[in-house]
């Protein structure tokens, strides 16, 4: 009864992972999502000529993406040129409750796999051409299968950390954090006699091996033209786009960004932390070892100039593994308070999706939703819908409409568009826009910012319409008046 029961339990994870990553993938486009599609484009071409030099189209380096975009780049929609990327993260949150539960059984397994599956952010970035879902996946998986290693002392799980630690980084260099913690978290298992220190110096070259390479198999041009992709990645990072300041928040960014983009149950589940580590259980390594990576990268993403809530996505990934740890360790004295708890809190999150699909980019904290007022928020949702609007109007191929995020605005707009960036020089009569459309990513950018400048003109103007999307304003349409 009890096998049957575990079994339903991991089909309706596996629809609980799958549905909400996988269904309406054609609804809205990111702004950043045009440029992935390119270098895939050029990524693609490379692999037909082998011209290895062009495997890196640009630093982050999102190798990743561009082998899985490659699948399905050549596809009209952008529902089909995301599917394989979403099909693989899915797959990844399966992985990774697969690998718990050959360390710490079903209930731990089960609950991290559902806190995963229902993390709105995780989610939100699972359904974009993108890095930062793959970076959260892999490094989730590098951790536990050093914690495993840590644990059984298995060659296998040495190897595939390295494997998944080159992943996390050729998805996107601010994983070196995730190396950090290795290092860190190996010589911490030394101290603690967990492992011996001829064994750490073979496991850690192992890992150095297997991550080689896997390095070298997926980006070749790292042997053959290193200088090239060192050159090209410290002119990136000596860019305005990545130097200037953007936002008027500053070094309070990423305090905010937690609060808005934990839930409530992760909130709790790290409150509850002391009472997990108060005494020495099978739980308590692995609880110490995830806050320490969440704490290391933490640290690398806040004192860097260019800040993103989605920067953050493996310390929200994080969160949910040391809350379903944390959960285990109090489930063993209150198993029915535990339960319910995690029962209701599934049940919540799971309505709490429903509710939002295809727009999880929109969730919020309920307890500190306050937050977001003002600030910068928004990757393209709701600019779907004010095309949908504006494309019900009479004549709408003829009409002009300058759109902040011009790009993502045109996907669904049948009409001629321009970027509204103009409107930091022009006037929309000038520029002879029939409507104008701005977004709430505009809110909360630094004083000298077009951004800003242009708000503040449209502050005394009444929209036409807007778009809300989870009871918050998303989009502005201003009707040109003649």
């Amino acid at each position: 009864m009890r096998r049957h029961f575990i079994v339903a339990l991991y089909t309706l994870l596996t629809a609980a992972i799958f549905l909400p990553r996988v269904t309406n993938l054609d609804t809205f486009l990111s702004p950043d999502e045009p440029q992935w599609e390119r270098n895939t484009q050029n990524f693609v071409a490379a692999l037909k000529t082998g011209d290895t030099k062009n495997f890196y189209q640009q630093p982050p380096p999102g190798i990743t993406t561009q082998w899985l975009g490659a699948l399905s780049i050549h596809k009209l929609t952008w529902g089909e040129k995301r599917l394989p990327l979403a099909l693989f993260l899915s797959a990844a949150v399966l992985y990774v409750t697969y690998i718990l539960r050959r360390g710490w059984g079903d209930a731990v397994a089960l609950a991290a796999g559902f806190f995963l599956a229902f993390n709105p952010l995780l989610i939100a970035h699972s359904r974009v051409l993108a890095m930062d879902a793959l970076l959260g996946l892999c490094s989730l998986a590098a951790i536990v299968h050093h914690l495993l290693w840590i644990q059984k002392k298995r060659t296998s799980d040495i190897a595939l950390t390295g494997i998944f630690s080159a992943l996390a980084i050729l998805s996107k260099l601010s994983a070196f954090g995730l190396v950090i913690y290795i290092i860190v978290g190996t010589i911490l298992a030394i101290l603690s006699k967990k492992i011996s220190w001829p064994g750490a110096l073979k496991g850690t070259g192992i890992c150095i091996g297997a991550g080689l390479v896997t390095t070298i198999i997926l980006f070749p041009t790292i042997l053959t033209n290193f200088s090239y992709v060192w050159q090209g990645s410290m002119t990136f990072f000596a860019t305005e786009h990545f130097q200037q300041q953007v936002h008027a928040l500053g070094q309070w960014w990423y305090p905010q960004a937690f609060l808005l983009w934990t839930t409530p149950l992760q909130i709790l589940g790290l409150v509850l932390v002391p009472f997990a580590l108060y005494k020495k259980n099978q739980y308590r390594l692995p609880i110490l070892l995830f806050l320490l990576f969440s704490l290391i990268f933490f640290l690398e993403i806040q004192y860097s100039i260019k800040k993103g809530d989605r920067y953050m996505l493996p310390v929200f990934v994080s969160f949910d593994i040391i809350t379903a740890f944390v959960l285990g360790t109090l489930g063993k004295k209150h198993a029915r308070l535990t339960l319910i708890v995690f029962i209701g809190s599934i049940v919540w999150q799971g309505y709490q999706i429903m509710n939002l699909h295809p727009y999880e980019l929109s969730y919020r904290n309920p307890w500190f939703a306050d937050v977001a007022q003002g600030r910068t928020m928004g990757w393209g949702e709701g600019l779907d819908l004010a095309a949908q609007y504006l494309n019900k109007k009479p004549d709408p191929e003829n009409l002009l409409v300058a759109a902040y995020y011009e790009g993502s605005f045109a996907y669904h707009f049948k009409g001629k568009f321009t970027s509204a960036e103009r409107l930091g020089k022009e006037t929309a009569e000038q520029i002879g826009a029939d409507y104008v459309v701005l977004y709430r990513t505009m809110q909360g950018r630094a004083p000298q910012r077009w951004e800003t400048k242009v708000l503040k003109e449209y502050a005394d103007k009444t929209p036409e319409h807007i778009i809300t999307l989870n009871n918050e304003e998303y989009v502005w349409i201003y009707k040109v008046l003649p």
